[in-house]
């Protein structure tokens, strides 16, 4: 399943507006007197019916509508277009109509926060997406109510009924809450520097220890061929050890105190490419040699 990090919650509640909801009372004493109450359904209950029956329709002008805001900014941040916000609705339910979304960036907590730092820091963006909260509400109220009109214009035609006011949807709230975005944080990262220094001779290997910490347990292997190569296995390896290296210390090893079975190792035919595959506790390095005449 995709990662994907909620950077802000929206809630919109709509509900008829006073005009339209006398309007939408008379009309349900016109349905009573003429006895329709399926041809007239969408006055029922207060219109209720009608906000649920068209609910995709205010679902898709808040997606919508949130997302061109929303986007827009994000690019003139120079946001990487990949992972633009998507807005998605995650709850909706009677009580008026109420909506409740979330806007999404398609990467984990810590790839989105890398992501916003890469072009604003934090505080600024929640503050330039707070004073969107307007915008996207006048926009998304004046959608989904010129929709109900054009809607409710076509009901009352049908039926012959007298036509709705030019403004039939209320706003009763409009939320955009940005804590998710606030409560980011960057992933723990793991980082681990190359601390170590390899030399190598016909005759010798040495090996330092750049860093101020003291290294235990290193494992050492050595690769010899007239070709280069692609992959490396220890087990193919003449190998050695060093138990302990202490800080900015060097060691040295003869060529012969590498082994691989019972076999010592030997550099005497030149040019050859010796690789040197050198493994402590926090990973492996690689050092690749040609050695000449």
């Amino acid at each position: 399943m995709e990662k994907e990090t909620v950077i802000i919650r929206l809630r919109a509640s709509i509900d008829f507006g006073q005009e339209t909801m006398s309007w939408l009372n008379r009309v349900a004493k016109i349905a009573d007197e003429q006895k329709n109450d399926n041809g007239i359904w969408f006055a029922r209950e207060g219109g209720k019916y009608f906000l649920s029956e068209f609910q995709y329709s205010w679902q898709q002008a808040l997606t919508e509508e949130t997302d061109q805001t929303i986007q827009n900014y994000f690019l003139e941040l120079g946001f990487d277009e990949r992972f633009l916000p998507k807005t998605k609705i995650t709850e909706t339910y009677s009580g008026s109509w109420v909506m409740e979304a979330a806007v999404t960036i398609a990467s984990s907590i810590g790839g989105t926060y890398a992501l916003i730092k890469g072009v604003s820091e934090i505080p600024d963006m929640i503050e330039g997406l707070t004073k969107l909260k307007d915008i996207i509400a006048k926009k998304f109220h004046r959608r989904v109510d010129d929709k109900a009109t054009e809607l409710l214009n076509e009901q009352a035609k049908r039926n012959n009924l007298p036509p709705p006011p030019h403004h039939v949807m209320h706003m009763k709230d409009f939320v955009l809450d940005a804590r998710p975005l606030a409560a980011l944080k960057p992933s723990e990262m793991k980082s681990h520097a190359i601390h170590l220094q390899a030399a190598v001779s016909q005759d010798a290997f040495s090996l330092e220890n750049l860093g101020d910490e003291t290294i235990s347990d290193i494992q050492i292997g050595l690769f010899v061929g007239k070709n280069r190569r692609n992959n490396w296995s220890y087990a193919d390896a003449y190998t050695s050890s060093v138990s302990v290296l202490s800080p900015k210390q060097t060691i040295s090893k003869d060529i012969g105190d590498f082994m691989h079975t019972t076999d010592k190792l030997r550099i005497t035919d030149l040019p050859v490419h010796v690789d040197c595959w050198v493994q402590d506790a926090f990973g492996i390095y690689l050092f690749n040699f040609y050695l000449d005449e």
